[in-house]
This record gives C-alpha cells, sequence and structure tokens, in this order.
C-alpha cells in the first residue's frame, strides 16, 4: 500500500513541475507555474529563472495586470496589456536602492518623472505635519504645516538647530538668507551690496544696506516709535522721522515739522543747507538765516509771492524788516521799516494814527503871536515844533508827523495872511 500512494505522489509532482497549478482555479492559465484566484498568505515567495515576474490580474479584465519583474538588475512594477503587447514600468528599484516612479533609471534616491501637465506629487498628512531633513542622522530642517495657523506652510530649521540659517538662491548662489536671529539678508553680487532685515527686539528693527567689501553700512531702523536714517551707522549725519511726525535732517531730535541742521554758509559758491533748482539755472539756497537766489553761479533775483496773494511782514509788530542794512544793530529803535538807501516809487499814501491839522481852524486855537514866533526863530533857527537840522540828520525825518507840522504852519500861516489882508484893507478904509 505505501508502495502505491508513494508511485501516486511521485506521479503527480511529475505532472505539477510539468504544468500549470491553479489555486481556486480549474483552468490555470498557460506560461504560469502558480495561478491563485483568491487570497494567498505566504511566508515568501520565491521566483528564478531568466525574466521572472510575479502578475496580479485584474478580475474584470484578465487582459491587464500588474506586474512586478526582476531584469536587468532592476527590480520593476509595471502595468501590462496582453494584447496588443506593451508594457509601462511604473516604478523601478535599481540595484543601489534608487527609487524611480515613472524613470526608468532613476539618478535620485527618488526620481520622479512626470511630463504630463498637472500635480508631480502630493504628500498629505494629518495635524501638524512635516517632511524632515537631515544630515547624517541629524534633523536640519522641516517643510510643513506645523507652526502657526492650521493653514500655514513652514520651510524652516528644526528645532534644536540654534545656528542654521534657511536660504534662497538661484543660479546655485544664495540670494535671500533667514540667519538664525531672524534677521533677513538679501545678497547681491553683482553690486557687491547686502540688504539686511533685522529684528533684534522687540522695540528695535531695521532694514541695513551693506557694502560686501566692508566700506559702507547704511541702514533704516525703527526704534521707540521714531525712524533712523543713518549713513555708515551715523545718527548725527542720519535722517530721523519722530514719533511725533517731525522729520529731521542731520538732527536727531526734530523740533519742527521739518528739521534741518548742519551745511555751508549760503554763497555763490557754497551751497547752504537746502537747494533748489539746478545748478546750472535758476535756483534758491538757504542756510541757518539766509536765503540766496542764484543763476548759474551768479546773483539771481528772489521772488516772493511774485504770482499770489499778500506778504505780510512782522504781523504782529515784533522785529523789523531791513534793506540795505547789513546787521541788526543798523535798524534803528522802533522802526519796523528800515531803508538804508534811496526808495523809489510813484506814490507814498501815509496813514496818520493823530489828527491832522484841521484843528487850527478850530474856534477854540489860540494862534501863536507873531512876535513870540520871531523871537523863538531868533533863538532856535527853526520853527516851533519842527525839529532841528542836527536832529533830523541824527535820527532821520518822520514823513507823517513832519506833514502834519508842515500843515499845521500851513494853515497858521494862512490865518496869518487873512488877518494881515483885513488889516490892509482896514487901513485902506482909513
Amino acid at each position: 500500500m505505501r508502495i502505491i500512494l508513494f508511485f501516486i505522489f511521485t506521479i503527480s509532482l511529475s505532472h505539477l513541475f510539468s504544468q500549470s497549478v491553479g489555486i481556486g482555479t480549474t483552468t490555470p492559465a498557460l506560461g504560469y507555474i502558480l495561478d491563485v484566484n483568491g487570497n494567498l498568505t505566504t511566508k515568501g515567495v520565491r521566483l528564478t529563472g531568466l525574466g521572472n515576474y510575479f502578475h496580479m490580474v485584474d478580475g474584470t479584465n484578465s487582459n491587464k495586470l500588474f506586474r512586478w519583474a526582476a531584469t536587468g538588475g532592476y527590480l520593476r512594477q509595471a502595468y501590462n496589456v496582453l494584447s496588443p503587447a506593451s508594457t509601462k514600468n511604473y516604478m523601478v528599484i535599481d540595484s543601489t536602492g534608487k527609487v524611480g516612479i515613472g524613470e526608468n533609471n532613476p539618478s535620485a534616491w527618488l526620481d520622479v518623472n512626470n511630463v504630463n501637465t498637472g500635480q508631480l506629487a502630493k504628500f498629505n498628512g494629518g495635524t501638524t505635519m512635516w517632511l524632515t531633513l537631515a544630515e547624517n542622522g541629524t534633523n536640519r530642517g522641516y517643510i510643513g504645516s506645523f507652526l502657526g495657523n492650521a493653514e500655514d506652510v513652514d520651510f524652516s530649521t528644526y528645532g534644536g538647530n540654534t545656528t542654521g540659517s534657511v536660504h534662497l538662491g538661484t543660479n546655485g548662489t544664495q540670494r535671500l538668507t533667514v540667519l538664525s536671529n531672524g534677521d533677513i539678508l538679501m545678497k547681491n553680487l553683482t553690486n557687491a551690496f547686502n540688504l539686511r532685515l533685522q529684528s533684534n527686539a522687540a522695540d528695535f528693527k531695521s532694514i541695513k544696506f551693506e557694502s560686501q567689501t566692508g566700506f559702507e553700512q547704511h541702514s533704516i531702523e525703527s526704534y521707540n516709535g521714531q525712524m533712523n536714517f543713518r549713513r555708515n551707522e551715523n545718527l548725527l549725519a542720519s535722517m530721523v522721522w519722530s514719533a511725533n511726525d517731525r522729520f529731521g535732517i542731520g538732527q536727531i531730535a526734530p523740533l519742527a515739522k521739518l528739521h534741518v541742521s548742519g551745511g555751508s554758509d549760503a554763497s555763490l559758491t557754497s551751497n547752504g543747507f537746502i537747494m533748489t533748482g539746478e545748478s546750472s539755472g535758476n535756483n534758491v539756497i538757504i542756510d541757518d538765516n539766509e536765503i540766496l537766489g542764484r543763476n548759474d553761479g551768479a546773483g539771481g533775483d528772489l521772488f516772493i509771492q511774485n504770482d499770489a496773494g499778500n506778504i505780510l511782514l512782522c504781523a504782529q509788530e515784533v522785529g523789523a524788516v531791513g534793506i540795505g542794512i547789513a546787521s541788526a544793530s543798523g535798524l534803528p529803535a522802533g522802526s519796523l521799516l528800515a531803508v538804508d538807501g534811496k526808495i523809489t516809487c510813484e506814490e507814498v499814501l501815509v496813514k496818520m494814527s493823530q489828527n491832522w491839522p484841521d484843528y487850527v481852524f478850530a474856534d477854540e486855537y489860540k494862534l501863536p503871536d507873531l512876535c513870540d514866533v520871531k523871537t523863538y526863530i531868533e533863538t532856535n533857527k527853526h520853527l516851533p515844533g519842527i525839529p532841528k537840522a542836527m536832529d533830523i540828520e541824527k535820527d532821520g525825518l518822520e514823513v507823517g508827523a513832519i506833514q502834519r507840522k508842515m500843515m499845521e504852519k500851513i494853515e497858521e500861516l494862512t490865518l496869518y495872511v487873512i488877518m494881515l489882508k483885513e488889516e490892509i484893507e482896514e487901513l485902506k478904509k482909513k
């Protein structure tokens, strides 16, 4: 009996090795040693020989199947169509472990090749997901959604990496760098100049322009509510936008909306503190106490309110205006306008704040006696109420006052003439 069973088993093995074996199917496909229709649980499957492959057939279309094959030193996962025969590799693992997706000869550890338009790859994780970038087992950085809001995207150095920076570049060159302290550095190698954005403290933020040769460092700083514009780190030679909306040039504590300190004297050859206009044409320069009009290096006309409204000088009668006067010491006390030189005009209107001498014709006016006038003239050598020549030479002539006095004398003289005429008429009658 044992001999008979062994014979049957031997014949069965012979039959198995010479034909296909079907599990879950009575019609195993030709060309396959083992054809399984259903679930298969095993500790391992080994395929040897040239051109070995492992097929997973679409249950609704046996003409289409997925295929794993080991050929040419590569492990290939492909999509295969039997009729007409065609094979498209989907994933390839080479002998070094490089994985190609859509790439038959991967050149990187993960080489994805998709020439079609659309999404190339997608990494989908849960809340606070990230992809770690490590170097020799040390975590350097990550890409993901970890910090801030759930909608935010991070590209950051890893927690614990206190000295690393994040770089963005072009043409293999660093262009934008976020330093470990939070400063942002932008490099322009063509012009050898850097732009640095600093945030060293809660109340100090700056944009710094640095020469890569180290010669110049200019910056725009926000500190204690004030904006500073520095040149070569020199605050005294900078511009300041203060917290109370005042702008200072060369002045770190501006006292006006625009406060300019420092500069040269205004002259035909120097440019003062402020200059408007072209140096080769009409321009105006201002220093700390002078406004100068120039025209191409020579003296030029200076117009004030040429096409506009009124000019009000000393509106509160504080101070004085001098024309042709070299210094304030030359201004006469009590005068709002002083002119050292001639005045040419078509008409002068003088408005008197005192009574015009029509009071001479009033009944109560006491006309001076001519004998008294004669005595006064003989003694003082000038009319009563009229200043002496030496006083006029010293103090000048007050036009309004002298006009009033002259009119007073003219009216008195008119009364004298009338009185004289009446006396003559009386004498004629006699």
